[in-house]
């Protein structure tokens, strides 16, 4: 009798395992991403009139409908799959009673020092007028909150993910070249916007991908070494220099 019953408590203690394991599992990505998508909500309403400002637009010109939308879907896909890329490749969105805020101010400050060094002393004739530093205290959030999400959370945890799959390498450089990748891309897609506002030229070309260069790989570090959050937050800091502080002086 006995030596039938352990097999059977044996697989129905694995059955338990496996459903806790997948329950726990669901809710590691789920709780999470519906934290950060509301923050992303959040975070595109208010970037709105900062972007309007800089469009010369109206809200009675803006379809408010289309853009909710938009972003209810885009940050939606963005939270739940880069969510789990990240547990896949080793990231994490947030760790408890980890040291993070020191390094993430610290980055943040040095890549606000250097963006500021290199818009206004090195490229001073492509220097453009800022909306006011309101305006720019709400843009700051999009761009800690959004960015982070879609470029650090989505894109390099999809990268890491796919280079160690290609790879079967966990190693270090797995992290660096998805840094460099998406830092890339991080400063492209800034080219659009930077074009209308600077004119289409290879100078400004240079000049944004360096800028976004800089503190795309200070954000990508903080994420691969700490958190999201410290990614996150050194943005936040990196912003609210350039985009707070700079325009009240």
């Amino acid at each position: 009798m006995i030596a039938v019953k352990l097999p059977l408590m044996n697989m129905d203690l694995k059955l338990y395992t496996g459903k806790s394991k997948d329950a726990m599992l669901k809710a590691s990505l789920i709780k999470p991403s519906i934290i950060l998508w509301i923050a992303c909500i959040i975070g595109s309403l208010a970037i709105l009139p900062y972007l309007l400002t800089l469009q010369s637009l109206s809200f009675s010109n803006f379809s408010l409908g289309t853009y909710l939308i938009q972003n209810i879907l885009i940050y939606a896909f963005a939270c739940i799959v880069g969510n789990f890329f990240a547990k896949k490749a080793k990231l994490s969105i947030y760790v408890k009673n980890q040291y993070w805020v020191l390094p993430a101010l610290g980055g943040g400050i040095l890549a606000g020092a250097l963006l500021v060094f290199f818009q206004f002393i090195v490229f001073p004739q492509s220097s453009v007028t800022h909306p006011s530093w309101t305006l720019g205290l709400l843009a700051s959030l999009y761009g800690a909150i959004n960015e982070e999400v879609l470029i650090r959370l989505l894109l390099m945890s999809s990268v890491v993910w796919c280079i160690q799959k290609i790879t079967r390498s966990t190693q270090e450089s797995t992290y660096w070249i998805a840094i460099i990748v998406t830092t890339l891309l991080f400063g492209a897609g800034h080219l659009p916007a930077a074009f209308k506002v600077l004119g289409d030229t290879y100078a400004v070309m240079i000049q944004i991908l360096l800028l976004n260069g800089i503190a795309g790989v200070v954000f990508g570090y903080l994420f691969w070494r700490y958190n999201l959050m410290a990614a996150m937050l050194a943005h936040f800091v990196a912003d609210i220099i350039i985009h707070v502080l700079i325009p009240l002086f």
